[in-house]
């Protein structure tokens, strides 16, 4: 939860990079003032990963039942978020 792993495919306990995407407090507070569990389900699950080119990959994640949507970038190893954050 709250992050996005870019394994090696021989040995997949090796991680190679990471991305974390966490839930800001504001929407953690959000999400627990609806009656929900904040160190459960207030999180951000990563629920879709979808491939746009060779470097550019679409990812969306549930975000404290306010789902969002971003484009991460795998370049030289390393994973990004470009920060173009749009509703999921």
């Amino acid at each position: 939860r709250g992050a996005i792993y870019a394994l090696d495919i021989s040995n997949i306990s090796d991680k190679k990079s990471a991305v974390y995407w966490p839930v800001t407090e504001e929407k953690q507070r959000e999400c627990a003032n609806k009656g929900k569990d904040p160190e459960v389900e207030c999180r951000n699950y990563i629920r879709t990963l979808h491939s746009v080119n060779d470097t550019t990959i679409y990812v969306c994640g549930t975000y404290a039942f306010s789902p969002i949507c971003d484009y991460m970038m795998l370049v030289n190893g390393q994973l990004t978020l470009k920060g173009r954050q749009g509703e999921g």
